[in-house]
């Protein structure tokens, strides 16, 4: 039985060539879009201050996308122009041919890129660590159906992040601690505003250790337990905190 549809059955071999070839310039109208928008993103990702702290691999995996995404966006206009070069020549067929082999091509390359800003993104959003305990349960190091908890090397209290962030960033703060009855208290207020200051459900995260659990630590189902040394925050936070130093990047060098 035929797979095509009964219109397709009894059209000419000039309107199944010119149908083939309106499905096609309309599949490149669909995808290219996106190889722009992703091309145009990491045209701005150097001129970010995050992009200044990036590893070696790193660098490598956006230089591996931003070629990726250039060459698959000059695959996939080709056919276009290939299409006006060859225009009124009486060669679809061909024309149809060789642009499907370009857009293939366009389409692996679009997919090195895509695979290489995720990890890219994952690597700079959560941060080295996590992504290198995400890659060593993917290799099988980790426990099978086991819940890891994934702290750092320090244990710091609330007010000594404060005063880490405070430093970090040059500025000088009063800090009062206040009893968990005022601060329920005045939640209750600051959460109705646009962007809330303070509410309900971190007052109470705050009344409880968010550290990892000496189960954890005991079963292994930590960092160390997978063959990891986390590091810690002295050696990242300063690289996301800069640009609230009132000097900026350029805080560090005048202190």
């Amino acid at each position: 039985m035929s797979g095509e549809t009964p219109a397709a059955e009894h059209e000419t071999e000039k309107e199944r060539v010119d149908r083939e070839l309106i499905e096609f310039l309309n599949e490149v109208r669909v995808v290219l879009p996106g190889v722009q928008v992703l091309f145009a993103f990491l045209l701005t990702l150097p001129f970010t201050g995050t992009f200044k702290t990036i590893t070696g691999y790193e660098r490598f995996a956006y230089i591996l996308a931003f070629f990726s995404t250039a060459l698959a966006a000059v695959l996939m206009i080709t056919p276009t122009s290939f299409h006006r070069l060859r225009f009124r020549k009486g060669d679809k067929e061909q024309i149809i041919r060789t642009s499907n082999r370009l857009i293939l091509a366009g389409i692996a390359c679009l997919g090195v890129a895509i695979v290489s800003v995720v990890w890219l993104v994952s690597e700079l959003v959560f941060a080295n660590d996590v992504a290198n305990a995400i890659a060593a349960a993917v290799e099988g190091r980790a426990k099978s159906g086991a819940t890891y908890e994934l702290g750092g090397p320090e244990v710091k209290t609330f007010r000594e992040l404060m005063e880490f962030v405070l430093h970090t960033i040059g500025r000088s703060r009063l800090l009062v601690p206040i009893p968990f009855a005022l601060a329920r208290f005045k939640a209750s207020f600051l959460q109705h505003m646009p962007k809330p200051l303070l509410t309900p459900d971190q007052v109470e995260l705050l009344r409880g250790d968010i550290v990892v659990s000496e189960a954890a630590s005991r079963e292994g189902r930590t960092f160390e337990g997978l063959g990891l040394d986390p590091v810690t925050i002295e050696s990242v936070v300063p690289s996301y905190l800069w640009r609230f130093r009132k000097t900026g990047q350029f805080g560090a060098r005048m202190a």
